[in-house]
């Protein structure tokens, strides 16, 4: 029996100043059980019982968690945990859970008989009497989360001031507010609700937490309700990085810092790895982050938590919105305002001015620095450098920054499988050495900022320090080799053809001349001539081979270029003024088949050898053009980066 209860308890903290200190303090008891939830966001009955024991009361036959006493910020999570083990209990644990959770009132009764209805009561019909202050804040809290959400909650909301203390923590720090999901006026135990009853402690009036706290508390009960009011029971089933990071993230969206939502960020900002499917309250960075991005969170809230119930953790990361722009600046984030820069800093949603202790790394010749993210994590390294020549390597999922010591960004797709110089003087090896012809670009000496992420994979970079002349001892690698992504295609023809785009196409070269072109990222061409416009998008993947120039020629033409192109196919079609479609996936060669004329009307957009055809090349440490051959009838370029 899943027993639905939101026991948001947001606890008492006993300052409210933000931490600004670099190292976060030592994790609580409650800490280290949370750190126990499963990558897929669940617990075991252990884990359940133990969260129970900290946040709410002490259970029968359940040891005491290791760690230091520390007042947890809501119960809710514990609560819901318990429940969905509930047929695991025992008779007594039960019985404790019951008794913990109501003060001995039968959770089950909606009202304790004839006369004025207890206040205490899981669930009630009306709002207590003394409810009305609370009530005016309340209900602004909803019209604002509505109006942000863009729907109305249907279910009754009632608020009810308690007249005795309930649900304190085992270590005796009181409790300020929680909620139950109710069905006809009792517990909902497993039904979906038709209604939320929100309970203000009698410690929740302690003079160390100002109005604006207390708004905040009732934002989060708030937003409890509006899940449940839109998910029902499914809403206790996701994971705690939706189930309350999204309460938490909706409170400082709407009310700014208090002093639950400052803890949380410390934890967050904290760089010790955690994927994000394994936080709960400290998920509120996250979404933060992904809002800074251009993200609209407010329209993913109700995407996400769906996703999360239908398909789990992944399927929600997916309706998130988080795409590599986001992924991109998620790690550079975290090192708060110490480089320059909007990508380099986290604001508002009452973000403490904390900035996380990253690792420090003095990147001598001959030494290598590394990074490494988990799952939907971060990580960031504070790099100095002080090598000759860097260079940088990274698995594919890589995305992020490193922000040099001149203040220059970075992106790492930029940096990823190449060398730089950060030598005083530039980088040239000596005539008739090895590396004699060698040309690299430069890359700022001194300390800057590594910040990555995989996104929904986990990835690694490791950035390596030579001395130029180690570096001159190998053998010279031509400019060609390397892996590059097309960037734009931009071809006039006769007629007035004109066509432009065609990005995404990944080449790779290796040092024995060997190519593989990957079409399947790229996106269209589109080709305009007179009134109308068509898209060209080749797919598939071919190899070949060619033959390298010497290490120090930068600009000719392919050498013998020959590659295999059966597995190339072409999609066009026209998309202005009427819609209609050539070639849909068809080879290559048997689009050239049905003759040359089609080819060469669609302005050479199709070719025997997209890409690596007869043609010119011009090659520099960061770009590669390449262009038609002399004489052609088309004339244009197909630029690419290094990648």
């Amino acid at each position: 029996m899943i027993f639905v209860a939101a026991a948001a308890l947001l606890a008492a903290c006993s300052g409210g100043q933000q931490q600004n200190q670099a190292a976060p303090a030592q994790p609580s008891a409650y800490d280290l059980v949370l750190q126990q939830v499963k990558p897929d966001g669940t617990v075991d009955k252990a884990t359940a019982l133990a969260a129970f024991s900290l946040a709410v009361a002490p259970l029968p036959d359940v040891p005491t968690p290791p760690g230091p006493k520390a007042q947890p910020v809501s119960g809710s999570l514990a609560v819901s945990w318990v429940m969905v083990h509930w047929a695991e209990l025992t008779a007594a644990q039960q019985d404790a859970v019951r008794h913990a959770l109501t003060d001995g009132v039968n959770p089950a009764a909606a009202i304790t008989g004839p006369g004025t209805p207890d206040p205490n009561i899981a669930c009630v019909k009306a709002d207590s009497p003394d409810a009305g202050p609370w009530r005016q804040q309340l209900d602004s809290a909803i019209s604002d989360i509505a109006s942000h959400l863009g729907r109305t909650m249907k279910m009754h909301v009632f608020l009810t001031v308690n007249t005795k203390q309930l649900e304190d923590h085992d270590n005796g720090t009181p409790a300020l507010m929680y909620t139950w999901a109710c069905k006809a006026n009792k517990t909902a135990n497993g039904q979906n609700p038709d209604g939320c009853t929100i309970h203000v402690n009698p410690a929740a009036n302690d003079a160390q937490f100002s109005d604006h706290d207390r708004k905040s508390f009732l934002i989060h009960e708030a937003m409890h309700c509006f899940l449940y009011d839109k998910f029902g029971a499914a809403y206790d089933d996701i994971a705690p990085w939706l189930v309350e990071g999204i309460p938490i993230w909706v409170q400082t969206a709407l009310n700014g810092a208090d002093p639950v939502a400052t803890k949380w960020w410390g934890a967050y900002l904290d760089l010790n790895k955690t994927s994000l499917y394994k936080r709960s309250y400290d998920a509120l960075g996250f979404y933060a982050q992904l809002a800074d991005s251009g993200v609209d969170v407010w329209s993913k809230i109700d995407p996400m938590v769906a996703a999360g119930i239908s398909g789990g953790n992944a399927a929600a990361w997916q309706a998130s919105g988080a795409g590599d722009d986001f992924v991109g600046v998620w790690g550079p984030g975290h090192a708060k305002g110490r480089h320059p820069g909007k990508p380099w800093d986290i604001t508002g949603y009452g973000v403490p001015d904390t900035k996380p202790a990253a690792a420090h790394v003095d990147l001598a010749n001959g030494q290598t620095a590394k990074a490494a993210a988990p799952v939907t994590g971060v990580d960031l390294v504070e790099l100095n450098i002080q090598s000759d020549v860097v260079g940088f390597a990274g698995d594919a999922a890589t995305r992020g920054m490193f922000g040099a010591a001149d203040g220059h960004d970075h992106q790492f797709a930029d940096l990823d499988g190449a060398e730089f110089c950060a030598k005083q003087g530039g980088c040239t090896c000596p005539e008739g050495s090895p590396g004699a012809g060698t040309q690299l670009p430069p890359i700022a000496a001194g300390t800057g900022y590594l910040g990555i992420s995989g996104g929904a994979k986990a990835t690694a970079v490791s950035v390596t320090g030579m001395s130029l002349d180690d570096f001159c001892k190998r053998p010279a690698k031509g400019c060609l080799v390397g892996t590059w992504t097309s960037v734009a295609f931009d071809i006039a023809a006769g007629a007035g053809l004109t066509e432009h785009g065609g990005a995404g196409v990944k080449l790779t070269i290796d040092a024995k001349g060997a190519v593989a072109v990957d079409f399947n990222p790229m996106q269209p061409i589109v080709g305009h001539v007179q009134d109308m416009t068509v898209d060209i998008v080749f797919g598939g993947v071919s190899t070949g081979h060619i033959t390298l120039p010497p290490p120090n020629v930068t600009t000719g033409n392919w050498g013998d270029a020959h590659g295999e192109f059966g597995n190339v196919t072409v999609t066009a079609g026209a998309t202005s003024p009427i819609q209609f479609t050539l070639f849909d996936h068809k080879p290559v060669s048997d689009v050239l088949a049905l003759g040359e004329g089609l080819a060469s009307g669609l302005g050479g957009g199709i070719s025997s050898q997209p890409l690596l055809g007869p043609g010119g090349f011009k090659c520099s440490p960061t770009q590669l053009v390449i262009t038609p051959p002399p004489g052609s009838s088309v004339q244009g370029t197909w630029t690419l980066s290094r990648s």
